[in-house]
């Protein structure tokens, strides 16, 4: 049995109304639409598939030098500053980029260079001084200790941000370091082993505090001795003194001999 669609439409024609009616077999539509459709596809598939292969090559050609800048950028952050990114791409944008990077990198590896040799020239005047320095940062860690320090304190080298209460052993001194980051002191006398510290504390405007140490053993030694000598001086003086005094009472008086006041005298 054969279908038809059909299709009516009410017109006027020589003044009189009519209705047109225009009849199709079904399967006859279906063949042309599909005609029809094979037809766009064979003209739009191709388009599709030349898209997408002018994407992936175009998608290649710009990914390489992104993927190249990505690499130089993570290699900057990690303090590579020897390696350039090639300037010489087909597209304009991302060789500006390239350049503008390159630039970038130039102007980081001479300021880096700059503030690596001024903190090893400080490094070095801080190394140089007799007096023991340390560093600490706002929670107290070991920012930098100069050599005496470390010697004084016979820390690990390089100290490493170690926090300072892991590399102190001795009680007292660890609390004065630990709390000079929260209040400055000056001339706090700290014993360690068998010598004698004194030790100030200095807060700093971004957070921590500079500390110094200055042995004083020795000059802690010599006020012993002073004061051994001073007492053994009085106890030595004391008894011939004693005597002195004695002779000297008896000859103010008027009534005494003058051949024993003569005797005394001698």
């Amino acid at each position: 049995m054969e279908i038809r669609l059909f299709s009516a439409i009410s017109t006027t024609f020589g003044g009189q109304d009519l209705l047109l009616q225009v009849a199709a077999p079904l399967d006859e539509i279906r063949r042309i639409a599909r005609d029809q459709t094979l037809q766009v596809l064979g003209m739009v598939l191709p388009a599709i598939l030349l898209v997408i292969i002018a994407a992936v090559f175009l998608g290649g050609i710009l990914a390489r030098p992104l993927r190249l800048i990505t690499r130089r950028i993570l290699g900057l952050s990690a303090g590579n500053f020897s390696r350039r990114v090639p300037t010489n791409v087909p597209t304009r944008e991302i060789r500006e980029l390239a350049g503008t990077l390159n630039r970038m990198t130039e102007e980081l590896e001479v300021r880096f260079r700059s503030l690596a040799s001024e903190r090893d020239e400080m490094q070095a005047l801080i190394d140089c001084m007799g007096e023991a320095v340390l560093a600490l940062t706002e929670d107290a860690r070991v920012l930098r200790a100069n050599q005496a320090a470390i010697d004084l304190l016979n820390f690990p080298k390089p100290v490493g941000f170690a926090p300072v209460g892991t590399l102190v052993r001795q009680p007292g001194l660890r609390k004065l370091l630990e709390g000079a980051v929260v209040q400055s002191f000056s001339a706090e006398e700290v014993n360690l082993g068998d010598r004698n510290l004194l030790v100030s504390a200095r807060s700093t405007e971004g957070g921590g505090a500079v500390v110094t140490f200055v042995d004083v053993t020795e000059i802690r030694r010599l006020e012993t001795v002073r004061r051994d000598f001073v007492a053994n001086a009085s106890h030595e003086l004391k008894t011939p003194l004693t005597a002195i005094r004695g002779f000297a009472e008896t000859l103010i008086d008027d009534d005494l001999p003058d051949e024993l006041r003569k005797q005394w005298l001698d």
